[in-house]
């Protein structure tokens, strides 16, 4: 199995506890990627895609109609009422058994606890996957395994509310609360 790259904007993280999935019961940790169609890790993760897919399904020709059928990357513009984000990208869903590994920019390992407070839908990542193809009970196509992620920057947070720091506050350390300067009655 190859380790592939891919960089994006994080969305629906269920990074650091698993999410059930209500038909099978099965859990998975699991995250959407959102990615601009001319990063270049687009063309290569497509490449490396249709190499498994060409060698599981015997030959480029067939392996072209199974990811025509099921594509490796989706189009944000196409889904009906996209979330937000969605629009000029292209997406996939990253998935795996396990927990990934979490990094941070400087790539550093994190601890489930650094990585709950860093990570956030919204966010900048880059992800290792690895792909594989597979032919299962009449289906057929690519899957994406999720193996870790790497904080990359700051993005606007898809909770649909503006993200918020220390510096938002007045700093009341030197005592008395002025931030609401003279008397309010005359507004109440």
């Amino acid at each position: 199995m190859s380790k592939q790259l891919l960089s994006g904007r994080m969305a629906f993280p269920y990074i650091t506890e698993p999410r059930r999935n209500d038909d099978t019961g099965v859990e998975k940790f699991e995250l959407t990627l959102l990615i601009k169609p001319e990063h270049a890790c687009v063309k290569t993760y497509a490449a490396e895609c249709l190499k498994l897919a060409t060698e599981k399904f015997g030959g480029e020709q067939k392996a072209r109609a199974v990811l025509q059928a099921r594509p490796i990357f989706k189009r944000g513009d196409e889904r009906d009422n996209p979330p937000d984000g969605y629009a000029g990208n292209y997406y996939l869903t990253l998935r795996s058994k396990t927990m990934p590994d979490f990094y941070s920019s400087d790539r550093k390992r994190l601890t489930l606890a650094q990585a709950k407070e860093l990570f956030y839908a919204g966010c900048m990542v880059n992800v290792l996957s690895s792909p594989w193809a597979y032919d299962a009970k009449g289906n057929r196509g690519v899957s994406h395994e999720l193996l870790s992620i790497q904080f990359a920057g700051h993005g606007d947070a898809f909770s649909g509310r503006p993200s918020t720091s220390a510096d938002d506050f007045p700093d009341l350390s030197a005592g008395g609360n002025d931030s609401f300067g003279e008397s309010m009655d005359d507004i109440l």
